[in-house]
């Protein structure tokens, strides 16, 4: 069975290249639509890893990830924070908002598949 992985982030050319990255992996990729909130996208998607941009659309990506990890239905699902600005503190801010990951772009694909591929076998165990 394909795993999930739901890009949620502002559509731009990076995460279209994340999408071909991964979908080259065989990992079933899916981006947030913006009509739905972002938790009503997880609700509808069921990912099994999140990759959240530190901005989304208009909303603060830190702060959806803290909902997401703070919700009983959702705190279980893998987040992968993903951010434009290569700035420590930021990293520091997406592990305190419960993410389990944190990488800049651009990102090199060895890595994120890495990464990714690491997440996804310690959220089966």
């Amino acid at each position: 069975m394909r795993e999930k992985i739901l890009i949620m982030g502002n559509g731009n050319n990076v995460h279209n290249n994340l999408q071909k990255v991964l979908e080259a992996e065989n990992y079933n990729v899916v981006s947030a639509s913006d009509n739905f909130s972002a938790i009503e996208t997880v609700n509808e998607e069921k990912p099994d890893l999140v990759l959240l941009d530190t901005v989304y659309l208009e909303t603060d990506g830190f702060e959806i990830c803290r909902q997401l990890k703070d919700s009983p239905r959702y705190w279980w699902i893998p987040i992968m924070m993903l951010s434009e600005r290569n700035k420590t503190e930021d990293g520091i801010k997406a592990f305190d908002s419960g993410a389990d990951d944190y990488i800049t772009m651009p990102f090199n694909p060895l890595e994120l598949k890495a990464r990714v591929g690491m997440i996804l076998r310690r959220s089966r165990i």
